[in-house]
């Protein structure tokens, strides 16, 4: 269900739908015949189809198989023994979804409104079922949040900056009155020197 979601879910972005397959990154699959958007999980095994996992008499021999030749990447999954049948046991399973960094959704901020309008869907979803947690993580996602937590203390780490740069000024000017002994125009130029250094790097 959750690869359902992932695969149809629609934003507006521009005046224009916006969906995975308009953003994901694609590989030619001969099994399929065309290029298909890049996913990795469990579900490939049933090629990402629901009436395929249906019609398997025996998904986990299917899922065993795929465990032992390490096919896919399966989570948090461990292989336990009910008398002489092997099972599977999972706490979390992952799956992975690939978007085109060369497209400008990229770059710019149609994917992040996708993603956080997914992320609402899949908090609204925990709600409603107590039986599966699901939880989304991107790197998208993350250089967001790292970015609005510095913005949001930048006026910390100004006076911060501040007071090293004073810190600098002093310990490498020397501090006296003496101007032949001062040296508080090198510890200064010092001072200037980083702040422009610090500036470029925002």
């Amino acid at each position: 269900k959750f690869h359902e979601l992932v695969s149809t879910f629609q934003v507006q972005w521009q005046g224009e739908a916006l969906s995975f397959r308009d953003m994901c990154a694609r590989r030619f699959f001969a099994q399929a015949g065309e290029y298909e958007c890049l996913s990795d999980s469990l579900l490939k095994k049933w090629f990402f189809q629901l009436s395929r996992f249906e019609e398997d008499e025996d998904w986990m021999g299917t899922v065993l198989e795929a465990y032992d030749n390490n096919e896919v990447n399966f989570g948090a999954m461990s292989v336990v023994y009910n008398g002489t049948e092997r099972q599977l046991r999972a706490e979390a399973v992952q799956a992975s979804y690939y978007f085109n960094s060369s497209l400008s959704f990229y770059a710019d901020g149609g994917i992040n409104t996708w993603e956080e309008a997914l992320v609402r869907e899949v908090e609204h979803i925990n709600d409603q079922s107590g039986l599966i947690a699901l939880s989304y993580w991107s790197t998208k996602l993350n250089e967001k949040d790292a970015s609005a937590i510095v913005t949001k203390d930048v006026d910390v780490l100004c006076l911060t900056f501040i007071f090293i740069l004073l810190y600098v000024c002093i310990t490498l000017g020397g501090f006296t009155l003496d101007r032949r002994r001062s040296r508080m125009a090198l510890g200064a130029f010092c001072g200037i020197c980083t702040v422009c250094s610090l500036a470029s790097g925002f």
